[in-house]
C-alpha cells in the first residue's frame, strides 16, 4: 500500500530528526503536536462549513484538518522557541533515548494526520492503495453499466463509461476490516476518542464518539463510506445549511418499520432481488428478505432538493450514514414501490430524481413503543455535509406508497422485479415495471392517517412488541372505508367478532 509506505517513511524521518535535536526540544515538539492535533480535530469540520462547502466541496474537511494542524503546530513551536531559545543538557544516553521516544510520538501524530487527510480526500474506494475493506480489482467480471445513459461521463468530448471497483463486504464487518501496516490513523483517532469522552480531559459539548461512534474503526468506516458509490464527475457532496437544503425528510412521513405477520402490514417477508451484478464472492440474495436476527428493517424516506445533483442525485449506500443510540448504520438496500426489497452493496451507484426509500436494519428494541421514536441524538449524514436531525421521529408501522421516492433501476434489475412480483413475463412484458410505478401516488398519504386507517387505532405498549387491541363496536369497523390499498388488518376483524361473542354470552 502506497499510503502505508508513505506514513512509515514520514514517521521514521520525523523520529530521526527529533532524535538529533535532543530530549528537551523533542518534548516541546511533542507537546505542540498533541495540542495541534486536538485543535485540528476539534475545529476542522466547523472551519470547512464556515469557509463554504460550496467552494471547497469534498476537499473542505481534509484541507481544513491539514491546515489547522500545520498552522497550529508551527505557531506554537515558533512562540516556544522564542521564549525558550536555549537547550537543556541531560546525560547522553538519557537524552538520545528520550529524544527518540518523543520523536516517535510526534511521528505517529504527523503520519496519523496525513493518513486521515488522505482518507478524507475523494480518492475513491482506495486511498493511495489503502481501503478499509476488501475491494474487487478485476472489473471485467462485474458488469455494472446502466441500461440508460446516465452513467456515462463526458471527458474531453468522448463519452466513456465509469466502471467502479466492487466492495466485497458490508461496512461495519469486523471480520473483513483491513488496517494499514502501521495503523497510525487508528492510534491518533484513539487519542481523540479518549480525550473527548465524558471522562476525558478535553470533554466538550459534543464528544467525537457521539458523531462517529465505534471508536477509531467507526471513524475510518465513516470516511470509507463517504468515498464510495459516487460517479466520476458527479457532485460528491450534499449540503444542508442556511442557503440550501439538499436532503430532507419526507413531510408526510419519513420512518417506517417493515412489519410482517398477523399484526403487521405484510403477510410474509417481502420479495427480494439483487440491485446490481455483484461478483460471485458476494452472498446470493434470497427470494424473500428477512432482516438479521434481533433487528427490524426500517425504511428512511428522503427528499432531494434541486441543488443536490444535476437532475439526478447520485450517491451510494455508503454515503448515507445513520447514527442512532451510539451506533452507526449503513443502508442494506432500497425499497421498491413499497412492496419489494432491493439489496445493494455499499458502493452501488444509485440515481434518484426526487427521493429514495433507504432500508436500514436497526435493533428491534428501537422500533418498539407506543409510538416508537428514535432517540434524541439520532441523525443522518448524507454525502458529508448534509446532516438531518432524526431525534424524536416516530417510526410508523405502515409503509405508505410514494411515487417520488424511486431510484433508477438497471434493465436486469427491472426484469428481476417483474418476475419477483409476478407482474408478467419479463422477457415480453418490459413495460410492467413502468406501469407499476405509474400507479403509485405522486404524493403519499399522511403516514399517521394511513397507519390509523390500516391498523384500526391499535397501540403498541411501551417496551414491548405486542399489540393491544381496543375491540371495535362492530366486526366490520376494524379498518374503515378509508383503509389504504391492501385492506384492513384481518386480525382486527377477528378480535372484534370475538368481543361481540363475549357480549352475547354474557362476558360483560
Amino acid at each position: 500500500m502506497i499510503l502505508s509506505i508513505i506514513c512509515i517513511v514520514l514517521l521514521g524521518l520525523v523520529a530521526f530528526f527529533h532524535y538529533t535535536q535532543g530530549l528537551f526540544s523533542s518534548t516541546v515538539s511533542a507537546a505542540c503536536a498533541a495540542i495541534a492535533l486536538f485543535v485540528a480535530f476539534g475545529y476542522h469540520e466547523t472551519v470547512a462549513l464556515t469557509v463554504g462547502p460550496e467552494t471547497l466541496g469534498s476537499y473542505g474537511m481534509p484541507l481544513s484538518l491539514a491546515a489547522l494542524f500545520g498552522v497550529t503546530y508551527m505557531v506554537l513551536r515558533t512562540v516556544l522557541d522564542n521564549f525558550l531559545p536555549k537547550n537543556v543538557r541531560y546525560p547522553v544516553v538519557f537524552d538520545k533515548v528520550g529524544a527518540a521516544v518523543a520523536g516517535l510520538f510526534v511521528g505517529v501524530i504527523a503520519s496519523g494526520v496525513l493518513a486521515i487527510v488522505a482518507q478524507q480526500l475523494p480518492f475513491g474506494q482506495a486511498a493511495l492503495g489503502y481501503s478499509a475493506y476488501p475491494i474487487e480489482d478485476d472489473e471485467v467480471g462485474a458488469n455494472r453499466r446502466m441500461a440508460v445513459q446516465f452513467y456515462k461521463t463526458e471527458r474531453g468530448g468522448d463519452t466513456t463509461i465509469d466502471v467502479p471497483n466492487v466492495v466485497q463486504t458490508d461496512i461495519g464487518s469486523d471480520e473483513d476490516r483491513q488496517a494499514m501496516w502501521l495503523p497510525v490513523d487508528q492510534w491518533v483517532l484513539g487519542m481523540m476518542h479518549a480525550v473527548s469522552s465524558p471522562t476525558g480531559s478535553l470533554t466538550g459539548a459534543t464528544a467525537v464518539d457521539e458523531v462517529y461512534p465505534g471508536g477509531p474503526t467507526g471513524y475510518v468506516d465513516a470516511l470509507f463510506g463517504r468515498r464510495i458509490g459516487v460517479q466520476l464527475g458527479a457532485q460528491r457532496v450534499a449540503i444542508n445549511n442556511d442557503e440550501r437544503t439538499d436532503v430532507q425528510l419526507h413531510p408526510q412521513g419519513a420512518l417506517f418499520a417493515i412489519t410482517v405477520g398477523e399484526d403487521g402490514q405484510f403477510d410474509e417477508p417481502l420479495p427480494a432481488v439483487a440491485g446490481d451484478d455483484w461478483p460471485s464472492a458476494r452472498p446470493s440474495v434470497n427470494s424473500r428478505y428477512t432482516p438479521t436476527s434481533g433487528t427490524t428493517a426500517v425504511v428512511l424516506r428522503l427528499q432531494f432538493g434541486p441543488d443536490a445533483g444535476d437532475g439526478y442525485t447520485r450517491f451510494g449506500p455508503g454515503n448515507a450514514r445513520l447514527v442512532v443510540d451510539g451506533e452507526q448504520y449503513f443502508p442494506v438496500g432500497t425499497l421498491e414501490s413499497s412492496q419489494l426489497f432491493v439489496r445493494h452493496a455499499p458502493d452501488d451507484r444509485l440515481l434518484a430524481p426526487q427521493g429514495v426509500d433507504l432500508v436500514y436494519e436497526l435493533p428491534t428494541s428501537l422500533t418498539q413503543g407506543a409510538p416508537a421514536r428514535l432517540p434524541n441524538n439520532a441523525f443522518l449524514e448524507f454525502k458529508t455535509y448534509a446532516r438531518v436531525a432524526l431525534g424524536g421521529q416516530q417510526i410508523f408501522r405502515y409503509v405508505t406508497e410514494s411515487g417520488n421516492a424511486q431510484v433508477l433501476r438497471k434493465q436486469t434489475v427491472r426484469m428481476s422485479i417483474i418476475e419477483a412480483l409476478n407482474l408478467g413475463d419479463a422477457s415480453t412484458n418490459t413495460t410492467a415495471f413502468d406501469e407499476m410505478r405509474s400507479a403509485l401516488p405522486a404524493e403519499p398519504p399522511s403516514a399517521a392517517e394511513a397507519e390509523t386507517a390500516y391498523f384500526g387505532g391499535d397501540e403498541v405498549p411501551e417496551g414491548t412488541g405486542e399489540t393491544t387491541v381496543t375491540p371495535s363496536s362492530s366486526a366490520g369497523d376494524s379498518g374503515g372505508d378509508d383503509a389504504p390499498a391492501g385492506g384492513s388488518n384481518p386480525m382486527n376483524t377477528i378480535r372484534g367478532e370475538a368481543a361481540e361473542r363475549e357480549k352475547i354470552l354474557g362476558g360483560e
